[in-house]
């Protein structure tokens, strides 16, 4: 290795914790480019299947996605430890991408044929997570020794950290200009040369256990991977402290929501308005500003939060009066300057646009004064467009 080269690698070494001997370089180079490329697609994955879901299905269906991934995994990790127990650890792995990469092909030809996918596609990719990074390091662990692994693990893993980077910042600006469909085809473009470099380490490993065979062979366990788990109490440990932190990650802000939803179901109209703007105002640290006995306005840091009294039943559809108007109670809103809406009620007027709610004034002569117009977007989303004389009011309290 040239001294400039030589010296790069010490720097690295020394950043990430590693020591890599002479002869090392070559098979640590591929597992580090191969960790890069699986992350990087992951990511870019991991990116798109937001817009995918929430477009689709919202946050709810995103929850129940993910109790789907856990009750799949339970078969699926059985299965994969079956099937790597007969067939050659870098044949399997081989394998293993190339579905993935089949699987991302049928996303993208029914994706765009309108199929929705945003549900099986969150599911899917969980599933994939799991097995690639497991069945990476596997691979890893196979060929290299126990002692070779604790020196060089390190900075191979650090080609995971640069490809989670690397493909989360694909993806924020890729998606700008292509769609999630034709994302996922880059993705599997990645994917496919992981499967090449994993074929290359593989003859990389074998070439160097024959210039160094300096480990101990083991027989491959046999026992499944929930039986090693189970048998191993430091494993097992490390296994319920993992499900501890996922269950509380992903439930925690759902189950907060819904206690405040039933505690506050239990009062009376008056201590339930009280109750829950407590919880905004005390907890949260937002200010109540406008109300009624069915509403009332939070200020959430600069922005307006509106909480409406519906019964949970009819929660979807559900409109609450505001003014004499039935407004949506599930809405997103922004706040222009005056002139701009104007100009924006003018051109959706001429455009022909249906309104839930016609442009206008309401709470005329009250310090809440405002111009406000609701409309849906072309994904069934209900949006206000409102408007204060002086933004100063934005919360003031109506006499």
């Amino acid at each position: 290795m040239p001294p400039t080269l030589r010296r790069l690698g010490r720097s690295i070494e020394s950043l990430v914790g590693s020591d890599v001997h002479d002869g090392e370089w070559p098979l640590v180079l591929l597992f580090f480019a191969n960790l890069f490329l699986l992350l990087t697609a992951y990511y870019i994955l991991k990116v798109i299947r937001e817009p995918l879901i929430l477009m689709g299905g919202g946050a709810v269906s995103r929850s129940y996605a993910r109790g789907l991934q856990a009750g799949l995994l339970f078969l699926v990790i059985p299965a994969y430890s079956a099937l790597a127990n007969r067939v050659e650890p870098a044949r399997l792995v081989k394998w293993i991408f190339g579905v993935f990469v089949v699987c991302l092909s049928v996303f993208f030809l029914l994706g765009n044929l309108g199929v929705p996918l945003g549900f099986a596609f969150f599911v899917w990719l969980g599933i994939f997570s799991t097995l690639s990074i497991a069945q990476f390091w596997s691979l890893a662990n196979d060929i290299m020794t126990e002692g070779e692994g604790k020196r060089l693990f390190p900075l191979i893993a650090a080609g995971g950290t640069v490809g989670g980077i690397l493909g989360a910042q694909i993806a924020a600006r890729a998606i700008r200009w292509l769609h999630p469909y034709q994302l996922m085809l880059v993705a599997a473009a990645l994917l496919a040369g992981c499967m090449l470099l994993t074929h290359k380490s593989h003859g990389a490993g074998l070439g160097h256990r024959e210039r160094v065979p300096d480990g101990p062979s083991q027989a491959r366990d046999p026992r499944g991977g929930f039986t090693l788990l189970v048998n191993d109490r430091y494993l097992l440990l490390i296994g319920l402290s993992v499900l501890v932190l996922n269950f509380v990650n992903t439930t925690g802000d759902f189950i907060l929501a819904e206690l405040v939803n039933a505690k506050a179901g239990t009062l009376a109209v008056s201590a339930r308005k009280q109750f829950i703007g407590a919880f905004y105002g005390d907890f949260l640290g937002c200010p109540e500003g406008r109300s009624s006995d069915d509403w009332v306005d939070f200020d959430f840091h600069g922005h307006q939060i509106v909480a409406h009294k519906v019964g949970a039943a009819g929660m979807a559809d559900a409109t609450s009066s505001v003014d004499g108007h039935n407004v949506p109670v599930r809405h997103f809103g922004v706040i222009l300057a005056l002139p701009e809406w104007e100009a924006l009620a003018a051109r959706l007027k001429a455009a022909g646009t249906t309104f839930i709610i016609e442009p206008y004034v309401r709470f005329r002569g009250l310090p809440g004064e405002q111009a406000t117009m609701f409309l849906l977007d072309p994904f069934g989303n209900a949006l206000e467009f409102k408007s204060f004389g002086d933004i100063n009011l934005l919360f003031a309290k109506n006499p």
